[in-house]
Protein backbone atom coordinates (compact mmCIF):
# COMPACT_ATOMS: atom_id res chain seq x y z
CA UNK A 1 0.00 0.00 0.00
CA UNK A 2 0.92 3.51 -0.52
CA UNK A 3 0.55 6.08 1.44
CA UNK A 4 0.99 9.88 0.59
CA UNK A 5 1.37 13.19 3.01
CA UNK A 6 1.11 16.26 1.43
CA UNK A 7 3.32 18.86 3.66
CA UNK A 8 1.56 22.49 2.17
CA UNK A 9 0.81 25.07 4.65
CA UNK A 10 -2.90 25.97 5.26
CA UNK A 11 -3.94 30.14 5.61
CA UNK A 12 -5.85 30.64 8.61
CA UNK A 13 -9.87 31.49 8.08
CA UNK A 14 -9.63 30.92 4.60
CA UNK A 15 -11.64 27.92 3.24
CA UNK A 16 -11.64 28.27 -0.24
CA UNK A 17 -8.19 28.70 -0.66
CA UNK A 18 -7.24 25.27 1.45
CA UNK A 19 -9.93 23.82 0.01
CA UNK A 20 -8.04 24.20 -3.61
CA UNK A 21 -4.62 22.81 -2.18
CA UNK A 22 -6.86 19.79 -0.80
CA UNK A 23 -7.77 19.28 -4.16
CA UNK A 24 -4.65 19.63 -5.51
CA UNK A 25 -3.19 17.06 -2.84
CA UNK A 26 -5.52 14.47 -3.71
CA UNK A 27 -5.18 14.72 -7.71
CA UNK A 28 -1.25 14.86 -6.66
CA UNK A 29 -1.88 11.20 -4.80
CA UNK A 30 -4.25 9.68 -7.14
CA UNK A 31 -1.59 10.38 -9.54
CA UNK A 32 1.34 8.79 -7.79
CA UNK A 33 -1.03 5.77 -6.73
CA UNK A 34 -1.67 6.16 -3.07
CA UNK A 35 -4.19 4.64 -1.30
CA UNK A 36 -3.85 7.12 1.42
CA UNK A 37 -3.51 10.48 1.54
CA UNK A 38 -2.59 12.73 4.39
CA UNK A 39 -2.59 16.68 4.97
CA UNK A 40 -1.32 18.40 8.35
CA UNK A 41 -3.23 19.21 11.58
CA UNK A 42 -5.86 21.75 11.10
CA UNK A 43 -5.22 21.89 7.25
CA UNK A 44 -8.74 22.40 6.32
CA UNK A 45 -9.11 25.88 8.98
CA UNK A 46 -5.62 26.79 9.42
CA UNK A 47 -3.98 26.23 12.86
CA UNK A 48 -4.88 29.27 14.79
CA UNK A 49 -3.11 31.13 17.85
CA UNK A 50 -6.30 32.78 19.25
CA UNK A 51 -9.89 31.32 20.51
CA UNK A 52 -11.55 33.76 18.28
CA UNK A 53 -9.64 33.16 15.32
CA UNK A 54 -10.28 29.31 15.74
CA UNK A 55 -13.96 29.84 15.92
CA UNK A 56 -14.29 32.06 12.83
CA UNK A 57 -12.95 29.41 10.55
CA UNK A 58 -13.98 26.29 12.57
CA UNK A 59 -17.19 23.96 11.01
CA UNK A 60 -18.92 21.17 11.64
CA UNK A 61 -19.10 17.72 9.78
CA UNK A 62 -22.84 18.29 8.83
CA UNK A 63 -21.75 21.66 7.37
CA UNK A 64 -21.75 23.50 3.83
CA UNK A 65 -18.31 23.35 4.22
CA UNK A 66 -17.95 19.32 4.78
CA UNK A 67 -20.01 18.79 2.20
CA UNK A 68 -17.78 20.69 -0.36
CA UNK A 69 -14.79 18.45 0.88
CA UNK A 70 -16.61 15.66 0.44
CA UNK A 71 -17.54 16.83 -3.20
CA UNK A 72 -13.65 16.63 -3.79
CA UNK A 73 -12.84 13.26 -2.24
CA UNK A 74 -15.65 12.30 -4.75
CA UNK A 75 -13.95 13.18 -7.82
CA UNK A 76 -10.75 10.99 -6.41
CA UNK A 77 -9.60 7.30 -5.80
CA UNK A 78 -7.41 8.10 -3.01
CA UNK A 79 -8.68 7.75 0.90
CA UNK A 80 -7.69 11.26 2.97
CA UNK A 81 -7.39 12.30 6.10
CA UNK A 82 -7.76 16.04 6.52
CA UNK A 83 -7.68 18.14 9.67
CA UNK A 84 -10.16 21.07 10.97
CA UNK A 85 -11.35 22.88 13.93
CA UNK A 86 -14.52 21.39 14.70
CA UNK A 87 -17.63 22.81 15.72
CA UNK A 88 -19.49 20.24 18.19
CA UNK A 89 -22.53 21.94 20.08
CA UNK A 90 -20.91 24.67 22.36
CA UNK A 91 -17.05 23.14 21.67
CA UNK A 92 -14.40 23.06 19.34
CA UNK A 93 -12.18 20.43 18.50
CA UNK A 94 -9.47 19.99 16.61
CA UNK A 95 -10.33 17.32 14.31
CA UNK A 96 -9.05 15.29 11.60
CA UNK A 97 -11.86 13.57 8.64
CA UNK A 98 -11.16 10.66 7.05
CA UNK A 99 -13.07 10.84 3.87
CA UNK A 100 -13.17 8.58 0.63
CA UNK A 101 -14.86 8.79 -2.76
CA UNK A 102 -17.58 11.64 -1.38
CA UNK A 103 -18.07 10.09 1.91
CA UNK A 104 -17.04 10.55 5.51
CA UNK A 105 -15.85 7.52 7.12
CA UNK A 106 -15.77 9.30 10.45
CA UNK A 107 -13.33 11.94 12.26
CA UNK A 108 -10.55 11.65 15.22
CA UNK A 109 -10.31 14.61 17.93
CA UNK A 110 -7.07 14.88 19.42
CA UNK A 111 -6.92 13.48 22.73
CA UNK A 112 -3.90 15.95 24.34
CA UNK A 113 -5.50 19.04 22.55
CA UNK A 114 -2.14 22.33 23.12
CA UNK A 115 -4.72 24.83 22.78
CA UNK A 116 -6.40 25.80 25.96
CA UNK A 117 -9.82 26.22 23.77
CA UNK A 118 -9.80 22.93 22.06
CA UNK A 119 -11.80 20.08 24.03
CA UNK A 120 -9.91 16.99 24.27
CA UNK A 121 -11.24 13.87 22.09
CA UNK A 122 -11.43 10.74 24.06
CA UNK A 123 -12.70 8.04 20.82
CA UNK A 124 -10.09 6.20 19.53
CA UNK A 125 -12.13 5.07 16.20
CA UNK A 126 -10.29 2.63 13.25
CA UNK A 127 -11.15 1.89 9.48
CA UNK A 128 -10.43 -0.47 6.89
CA UNK A 129 -8.77 0.47 3.60
CA UNK A 130 -7.91 -1.87 1.31
CA UNK A 131 -7.53 -4.63 3.79
CA UNK A 132 -5.38 -2.43 6.06
CA UNK A 133 -7.05 -1.60 9.53
CA UNK A 134 -5.32 2.15 10.90
CA UNK A 135 -6.72 4.74 13.41
CA UNK A 136 -5.24 8.39 13.57
CA UNK A 137 -3.16 10.11 15.75
CA UNK A 138 -3.19 14.20 15.65
CA UNK A 139 0.71 15.42 16.90
CA UNK A 140 1.50 15.14 20.28
CA UNK A 141 -1.42 12.77 20.82
CA UNK A 142 1.90 10.13 19.60
CA UNK A 143 3.69 11.35 22.78
CA UNK A 144 0.77 10.35 25.30
CA UNK A 145 -1.07 7.13 23.52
Amino acid sequence: MRIAHCQYEPWCSDFDHNLARFAEGLARADEERAAIVSFPECFLTGYPDTEEEAWRGAFATDSDEMMQVLDVSAKHEVLAIVGFNETRGSDLYNTCAVVHRGHLLGTYSKCAAYMKFHTQGRDFPVWTHQGVTFGVIICADGGYI
